[in-house]
């Protein structure tokens, strides 16, 4: 028999408590979030590198929480939640005031908890 592997991703689960209520869905951004923090938590890693699965999407994300650390890690994740991190980012940077939208050569945003 051969054991199949079946990966969820939180990201893409939707919850429907009831039939008579409309279904939840919950962004990608807060699980990723979730996910860099305890890695900051438990190894202290400071630097990431996201790229999404689909070599052909050519979503890739550094994300920085302090600019002295030198060690990087790197995650690996499904396009469709690479793209709406990136679209999240996008759409955050835009909220800041212009002035404090870049930072050196970094474009800033942030990511809810």
């Amino acid at each position: 028999m051969d054991s199949e592997e079946l990966k969820l991703s939180k990201w893409a689960i939707r919850i429907r408590p009831t039939l008579t209520m409309p279904w939840e869905e919950f962004p990608a951004q807060k699980f990723v979030a979730a996910q860099l923090l305890s890695m900051v938590e438990s190894q202290g890693v400071q630097r990431f590198v996201l790229r999404s699965d689909a070599e052909e999407a050519g979503h890739t994300l550094l994300i920085i929480l302090e600019e002295e650390s030198s060690k990087v890690d790197e995650l690996q994740l499904p396009s469709d939640a690479t793209a709406s991190l990136r679209a999240a980012l996008d759409a955050s940077t835009r909220l800041l005031p212009i002035a404090a939208r870049r930072f050196q050569d970094w474009t800033v945003g942030f990511l809810e908890r």
